[in-house]
């Protein structure tokens, strides 16, 4: 059985881990809290070569 720590916690990193859904790089809106927790978030998939397109990690 596998043993995991929490993120960060070995490393000593200074800022808190996020986990994102791929698809949330596509949501372009510069709110970061836009549901509650426990709430789920509705996307419009478009076609890839339509502009904009989804944004990278980092311009997340």
């Amino acid at each position: 059985m596998a043993q995991c720590s929490e993120p960060g916690a070995q490393a000593g990193l200074p800022t808190a881990i996020q986990a994102m859904h791929p698809l949330g790089l596509c949501n372009n809106n510069d709110e970061e809290d836009l549901y509650e927790y426990g709430w789920v978030g509705v996307v419009k998939l478009e076609q890839p070569e339509l502009d904009p397109s989804c944004l990278t990690v980092l311009g997340k």
